[in-house]
C-alpha cells in the first residue's frame, strides 16, 4: 500500500499581498493576490507543484487601462529557508476601474526525501 502524501504549502505573504501601483497613464491603483491554489505531483526525486493565482486590481485614479506588477515565488525548505526565488511580471487590465490576471505556475522542487515534501513550502508576494 502506498503512504498518501501531502502536498506542500501554497500562500502569500501577508507583508506583501496587496500593493500600490501607477497604471501605464500616471495613475493610482491598487493590486492584491485574491485567490491561490496548488495541486502536486510526486516522482522518485521531486515533487511538482502547479499554482494558480489571481491577482485583482482597483484602479484609484487616471484612466489607464492596466497596470504592469512585479510578484515573486520563492520555495522554503523545512528548516525555513529561501531556496529558490523567482520575479515574475504581469499586467492587470482593467474593465472600467476594476480588473484581474489569472497566473498559472508550477514549481518542481528536488528532495533528498520524498517523505519530507508537504514540509516544504511555496510562498506568493508583491515584488516592490
Amino acid at each position: 500500500m502506498m503512504a498518501v502524501r501531502g502536498c506542500p504549502e501554497v500562500s502569500v505573504l501577508r507583508q506583501v499581498e496587496r500593493m500600490d501601483t501607477t497604471t501605464a497613464d500616471g495613475g493610482s491603483a491598487v493590486v492584491a493576490i485574491q485567490s491561490l491554489s496548488g495541486e502536486c505531483a510526486y516522482s522518485a526525486n521531486d515533487v511538482t507543484i502547479d499554482v494558480d493565482a489571481v491577482i485583482a486590481g482597483q484602479r484609484e485614479t487616471g484612466s489607464g487601462s492596466a497596470a504592469e506588477v512585479s510578484y515573486f515565488v520563492a520555495v522554503v525548505d523545512p528548516q525555513e529557508q529561501i531556496l529558490n526565488k523567482r520575479v515574475f511580471r504581469t499586467e492587470v487590465s482593467f474593465d472600467g476601474t476594476s480588473g484581474s490576471q489569472r497566473e498559472q505556475l508550477r514549481q518542481v522542487i528536488p528532495l533528498p526525501n520524498p517523505a519530507a515534501g508537504m514540509n516544504y513550502q511555496i510562498l506568493l508576494g508583491f515584488q516592490p
